[in-house]
């Protein structure tokens, strides 16, 4: 690439912008072809998202709308060694981060025509600004977006996604999404709006997506806690573990006595109360997960229910 390239309008990122959001949107001003052929203008392989590379020549063909340092803040890189990714001012897994199909609100397009960056994780499926859901896919089409279509405001089918479905999310939901941007965006500590003594935006992430998972009546719920379903899916996760954590402690005694009762029922399909434990167990380690755990063991210990200090049970159950 030449040293001088720069695209002639250039365009500076908005206040809680996503990164791809962005390009795709200089790529629309500048009458390109999505952000594919920005990324080949800058020599950069399409997995400059979520991999370390250098991004020297993507800054220089935007003109200095954006500092090589802000665009290093807004990739998807590894924190450190096996310590998950950074998302914005926070630390979270690769599984709590949506990095190939975004979800976009068709009122926020209509209106600022951006896509924000805290829609990217999977636990959002709201917009709190108008109390929609988010969309996911074509409604003419069917398709699931990409961001690799060639314009921001359209699917590649042409249909317009600023004319897609509008419809209302719970209350709940839209509140969990607006303390959510508001700490993300302006920086500020985590408040934990739920009775659940975990104070990182990594932790609330897992605990909702699992424990929805777990009590969303949904088919193979194991596989559930690492995919990154459609909207509509995911909703359902998510409004099932938000309602979860609000009832926190008391609803994991709950999902255990369920448990329990299924256990007495030889046609159940249900995990019994020893496995969902183990599970727990596995899916919930590090210091920072240890006070959640705790109440736990407080709920087993007014059940009678045996237990050590570092696990759920007295003997860990057989693998296998």
């Amino acid at each position: 690439m030449s040293s001088t390239a720069r695209l002639v309008m250039r365009s500076t990122p908005r206040l809680g912008e996503s990164l791809l959001g962005f390009l795709l949107r200089v790529s629309d001003v500048n009458c390109c072809t999505g952000v594919p052929a920005l990324l080949r203008l800058a020599n950069l392989p399409r997995t400059f998202l979520t991999r370390p590379c250098v991004l020297k020549d993507l800054a220089s063909i935007l003109g200095g709308a954006i500092s090589l340092n802000e665009l290093e803040e807004r990739v998807y890189w590894r924190a450190a060694p096996k310590k998950g990714i950074k998302f914005v001012r926070a630390t979270v897994s690769t599984v709590d981060v949506n990095f190939t199909h975004p979800r976009v609100c068709p009122a926020c397009l209509e209106e600022e025509g951006i896509v924000r960056q805290v829609w990217d994780l999977r636990v959002v499926t709201a917009c709190w600004r108008h109390g929609f859901y988010l969309v996911d896919h074509c409604s003419q089409c069917g398709s699931r977006l990409t961001w690799r279509r060639k314009r921001l405001l359209q699917c590649d089918c042409g249909s317009e996604l600023r004319r897609q479905s509008r419809d209302p999310a719970p209350e709940e939901v839209v509140a969990f999404t607006l303390l959510l941007e508001t700490q993300l965006v302006n920086g500020t500590n985590w408040i934990d709006p739920f009775p659940l003594p975990l104070r990182t935006l990594g932790a609330i992430c897992r605990a909702i997506w699992w424990f929805g998972a777990e009590l969303a009546s949904l088919e193979r719920a194991q596989p559930l806690a690492i995919s990154k379903p459609r909207v509509l899916v995911s909703a359902k996760i998510v409004e099932r573990g938000i309602e979860c954590l609000e009832r926190w402690p008391r609803s994991i005694e709950e999902l255990l006595s369920q448990k329990h009762l299924a256990e007495s029922n030889p046609q159940s399909l249900e995990t019994t109360p020893k496995h969902l434990l183990y599970t727990i167990r596995e899916t919930f380690r590090g210091l920072h997960f240890e006070p959640m755990l705790d109440d736990i063991r407080d709920i087993l210990g007014q059940m009678e229910y045996p237990t050590k200090r570092n696990s759920f049970y007295s003997v860990r159950p057989p693998k296998g």
